[in-house]
């Protein structure tokens, strides 16, 4: 391996670390002040899961086993071109169910949409107030999960191999994916603008990967052009947030630092130093930020000392503990840290708790050391899997995986949307049994 491949290998780790690094800094020295519970084991626990998530990345890259599986280009633009037009017809529907009108309206999802951008507050609260039969009903969104290891690839897929899809499909993508923007604007909700901020950039990052490995550049080249990309969405990401939180609030002009709720156990610290450096004008939407990112640190340094009890795999994921709660008198639930915590102020529903305390919920929090090795291990498994092979399973994966990371401080996010969950397991399932070449007898399975 030569130290120009071990470099570009090596760059999502770093930039993962980095960003975990600077998520604790703002923890313990960010603009809100959080009361400090188990300073010391926490620090010590986020050591080692940062220490050992590292270690398991490193082992996977420097490993010799290589995926000698190469998928055919023409395979995968023959795909898309037959499912970009499928996932359009789900996105609508699910733009419709999501936004809560009764049937398609292009009136009344451009009148939501101005609402969404004008008074986000107002839309946020109407999102929990509509009631009714959703669009679709429970049918489609069985159907719709049951899709989803199919559906899911569409949007990241479509943006890799945007230039040689048929026109009329480039078309269809864009459709979809201004509609999914549409989705989640309208309501005034931030996820969902954030994971199509978060796919875009992890394509472009993967293609600049892979391009410099294929040696594709023969002239030197600044690449400035998808950094001011990046740098527009960003800002404009950025100004979304920002919107959102003030309309929440009442508007820009209301916003007093002093006696804004930032949740259990904060408060607004104005001699901490990014306070102190921060301009005026965007420092409320910092605060708030932070608040985003480090709610699920302070839920996760109370929860490091309740009692474990094994909720046996189930206890990772709300999706799962809501399908599996039947067998347990509806109360599974009851036997999570969340639930072990609410006496201390902390809902389990409305606060967010880490990552690592959703996955403590089955492993205890000693235990999420070994899942941290296992995840990196897996996400540089699946990224040398992009770059020496293409391969579509694993490119779909790392941006599942970049997900899953950049969610860490706030909650297990893949796991909690039955979407992301079916279509990662699946697509999990699928890259394993190519990359290992698992046979029945004599025969490859897929």
């Amino acid at each position: 391996m030569t130290i120009s491949m071990r470099h570009i290998l090596l760059k999502p780790i770093c930039y993962a670390e980095i960003y975990l690094c600077v998520i604790a800094v703002l923890f313990f020295f960010g603009p809100i002040r959080w009361e400090q519970h188990n300073l010391f084991y926490f620090s010590f626990l986020l050591f080692l899961y940062y220490y050992f998530f590292w270690k398991g990345y490193h082992l996977a890259i420097n490993s010799s086993k290589v995926s000698t599986w190469y998928w055919h280009e023409d395979q995968v633009i023959h795909f898309l071109n037959k499912m970009i037009i499928v996932n359009l017809v789900f996105t609508m529907i699910a733009a419709i169910r999501y936004i809560g009108l009764q049937s398609f309206s292009i009136t009344a999802m451009v009148n939501s949409v101005i609402l969404g951008v004008i008074d986000a507050g107002v839309a946020y609260k109407n999102k929990f107030d509509s009631g009714g039969e959703l669009y679709g009903g429970a049918f489609f969104s069985s159907i719709y999960v049951f899709l989803a290891p199919l559906l899911y690839p569409i949007l990241p897929l479509a943006m890799f191999y945007f230039g040689k899809l048929k026109l009329r499909n480039k078309i269809f993508f864009v459709l979809t994916v201004i509609i999914e923007i549409i989705r989640w604007v309208a309501v005034g909700t931030n996820k969902g603008v954030f994971d199509i901020f978060f796919i875009i950039i992890t394509i472009l990052f993967v293609k600049s990967s892979i391009r410099k490995i294929s040696n594709v550049y023969t002239k030197r080249k600044s690449g400035w052009g998808k950094k001011v990309i990046v740098l527009l969405l960003f800002c404009l990401i950025l100004g979304y947030f920002g919107n959102n939180i003030s309309s929440r609030l009442g508007g820009k002009e209301t916003i007093n630092l002093s006696q804004m709720t930032l949740g259990e156990g904060a408060e607004y610290n104005p001699n901490s130093i990014f306070s102190l450096i921060s301009p005026s004008e965007i420092l409320p939407v910092f605060v708030f930020l932070d608040s985003y990112l480090t709610q699920g640190y302070y839920s996760t340094s109370i929860a490091i000392t309740e009692t474990f009890t094994p909720m046996l795999g189930i206890g990772n994921s709300m999706f799962l503990i809501d399908n599996f709660n039947f067998l347990f008198d509806d109360k599974l639930l009851d036997y999570s840290y969340q639930a072990k915590i609410e006496k201390y102020g902390i809902d389990r529903f409305v606060n967010w708790h880490s990552f690592y305390t959703w996955v403590a919920n089955d492993v205890s929090f000693l235990g999420v050391v070994f899942v941290m090795f296992l995840l990196g291990y897996l996400g540089g498994a699946i990224y040398k899997d992009v770059l020496y092979t293409r391969n579509p399973i694993a490119i779909v994966l790392f941006c599942l995986f970049t997900q899953i990371v950049l969610y860490i401080p706030a909650n297990n996010q893949i796991f909690a949307q039955p979407i992301s969950f079916m279509a990662f397991v699946c697509l999990l399932m699928m890259w394993l049994i190519r990359r290992y070449r698992l046979k029945v007898g004599k025969y490859y399975i897929i």
